[in-house]
Parts: C-alpha cells; structure tokens; sequence
C-alpha cells in the first residue's frame, strides 16, 4: 500500500509541475462551458437579429401583411427603400443587410384574382406575380430558410383570406377572418411515466459536453509524462523496485482519475454556482447524485485509459500532442458534444455510438434531463468501462514489450 501511495503521490507532483497541463484541464472546458452558454441562450438576451430591407411597389393587404409581420417579428429588423437599387443591392452584397424582399407593383390584386378564378372559373388561373428575395451571400442556409418561410407565411395568410373571401361573396355570407388562431396550443415535457411543464436548457447540454471533452484532454500532460519517463529510462529503472507494472499502471490510473473528478466537480459548480451569475439557468443536478458520481467515474476512467494508451504507443510528446487532441476532437463531433445528435446529419448519426463521449454525454443527459434510472444509464457505463478495459490492455501490452 505504501508503494501504491508513493507512486500516486509521484504522478500528482509531475502534473503540478506541468502548469500548461493543468490550464488545459480546467480553464479550457471551464470557458468553453461560460461562452457556449451564452452564446446559445435565449432567456437573457435576445438574439441578434436579421436585418431585412423591403422594396414595396405594392400598397394592397399584401404589402401591408409582410410589412406588419416582419416589424412585429423577433427575429428581424426591417428597413425601407423605394427601389431596388445599385447601393441597395450591394449593401446586400457585402454583408450590411441579410436580405432584400421585393414585392411587384400589384402583388395583393393579382392573388385575389387568383383566388376567384380558381374557385368560379374552369380555366387555369392567372399566375400571380413574385415576390423577389435577394440574400447576403455568407448567409447561412438555415437562416435564408428562416426568412423565406416567414414570407412564405404571410403570403400563406393572405391567400387564405382571399380564398375565404371568394367564398363568402359566392355563397353571399359574411367574410370569415382567417388570421386567427382558432385551436390554442400548449407545449409541455414528456419525463419518464410523466408530463411537466418543465423546459430542459442549454446549460444541461454545455455542461456535462464541455466537462467530458476537458476531462479526455488528460492524454496530454499524461501521455507527456509517461513519454518523458521512458526517453529518460526513468520507467525502465522503476521495473528495477519491487514493483510490478500492474501496479504503476494502477497508480497512474488513480491519480489521473482523481484529477478527471476534481475537474467534473468543478465543472459542476460553475454550472450550479457561476453560470446563473451571467443570467443563464442553473445546472440542476437532480434527485439522484450518486448517478452523477458514478457516470464521473466511469468517464474519468474512459478518459484517463485512453490517455495512457495514447503515452505507450506514441513515441515523442509532439506526436501525442498532435494526435491525441485530433482523436479527441473528432470523438466530440461526431459524439454530439458540439451539436446534439438529433441536429446531425443522418449519414453521421451512426459513428456517434462509436465516441466513448457520447456515452457519457448520453448518460448524464439521461440523468439531468429525463431523470432516468442506473437500469436505464448502465448501456452507457459499461460502454465506458469497457472501452477502459480494452485501451489498459492495449497499453500493457505495449509496455510490456518495450520493458
């Protein structure tokens, strides 16, 4: 025991020492966890919005519709011209304005007439005339997306009352309003053998994400201490005492999970602590820590394997340096740390399942957020331990081989 104890406090002094070690351990996923946050809430502050320019040569219910919707609109602010002019089109261009909506000089009158010849004659009727979008070139797919359905909507809406007046004077009854909202709509949360009115929020996703894509980056300062040992015989004159490899590899383990935990707990804190600082929602834990202390575990574990894994098959501290970040990186992606599975690509959703990340961003999503159970958690925990399990072996085996 007094062996086991010396070894651990021996790797707990060499990460002290490593400064630039210990900052990536805990500043990185500590900033990550603050400027994602923010970055993504919408409950303090208001998004930045869009800003549109509208070109109308056209004064009827259309015009006045799409003019009503965009000025009452959270998500854009809306300025004028008189016409689509050269500097107009290129303040579009380079990126002052995100979009140019021209509606044709008797817009509203040609879907009325659409709506009555389509409902009293048997011929095909008039086309109407087109409303015009012009787009910031470095705007974003989702975001032309976003306006051209909101146009789309109030359009929509304007066709609908034409419609319903081509009826009513048909059938010779009162025009029905049909910018009202007849059904109310309620939206809620599905928990397990429960509904709530609780909202999950981003500080459930950034927390336990950035917290678990800190913790991998232990590989750096121990893959540089095991290569640091071994280029200076130090490994080979530790084999020389009375102590098995097993053994220094158990001690290493011990030590770089502790540091693992320490970093998840503190991650923890800011998200319960510091985040509701910024005005951002509190990280709520739940009714069941002892979940969230063991998925640490299991995860530090994952963790500090891979790490060491990566030190007994990588020869110089810039290739560990170099690769072990990029696995890392690449684990994260496609493991819905830095954008939720369910956002994802379809071709890409498969790979998460192979991202030891996933598993545990799975897990304490469960447990934050779905308030699930250990029955309901443990696929993902024995998912990490054995993915530990194998990179020891790995590691062993390599080790055993240069000793």
């Amino acid at each position: 025991m007094r062996k086991l104890l010396a070894t651990i406090k021996k790797e707990l002094l060499l990460l002290w020492r490593d400064k630039i070690g210990l900052t990536v351990l805990f500043i990185m996923p500590m900033c990550f966890i603050l400027i994602i946050s923010l970055l993504q809430s919408t409950t303090t502050q208001q998004r930045q919005k869009m800003s549109i320019v509208l070109v109308s040569h056209d004064s009827g219910k259309l015009a006045q519709a799409i003019t009503k919707g965009l000025e009452s609109s959270k998500y854009f602010t809306l300025s004028t011209a008189n016409t689509a002019s050269e500097e107009v089109i290129q303040s579009i261009a380079d990126g002052r304005h995100q979009a140019l909506v021209i509606i044709p000089q008797g817009a509203s009158k040609s879907i009325e007439t659409y709506s009555k010849q389509s409902l009293v004659t048997n011929e095909k009727p008039q086309t109407p005339k087109k409303i015009t979008l012009l787009f910031d070139p470095a705007l974003q797919a989702s975001a032309r997306d976003a306006i051209t359905n909101a146009i789309h909507l109030y359009v929509n809406q304007i066709q609908a009352q034409a419609m319903a007046d081509a009826v009513s004077n048909i059938l010779g009854t009162t025009p029905t309003q049909m910018n009202q909202t007849i059904i109310p709509i309620t939206s809620q949360t599905a928990l397990q053998g429960q509904v709530t009115n609780a909202k999950p929020n981003t500080v459930q996703q950034n927390v336990p994400a950035w917290s678990l894509f800190g913790m991998f980056f232990i590989l750096i300062p121990l893959a540089g201490v095991m290569i640091k040992e071994r280029n200076h015989s130090i490994s080979q004159r530790l084999q020389l005492a009375p102590f098995s490899i097993t053994g220094l590899l158990t001690s290493r383990i011990i030590a770089f999970t502790l540091i693992n935990l320490l970093q998840l707990s503190l991650m923890l804190l800011i998200g319960i602590l510091i985040l509701p600082l910024f005005h951002l929602p509190s990280l709520v834990i739940g009714n069941q820590p002892s979940l969230v202390i063991i998925t640490g575990i299991c995860a530090a574990l994952a963790a500090t394997s891979f790490g060491i894994f990566i030190g007994a098959w990588l020869k110089t501290y810039e290739q560990a340096a170099a690769v072990g970040p990029i696995l890392i990186v690449i684990a994260a992606a496609i493991g819905g740390i830095m954008v939720p599975i369910y956002m994802m690509p379809t071709t890409l959703r498969p790979f998460a399942d192979f991202s030891p990340l996933y598993w545990g961003q799975s897990a304490f999503i469960d447990i934050f957020v779905r308030h699930t159970g250990f029955k309901e958690i443990f696929p993902e925990l024995a998912k990490l331990l054995a993915f530990a399990i194998l990179m020891l072996l790995f590691a062993s085996i390599k080790l055993r081989r240069k000793l």
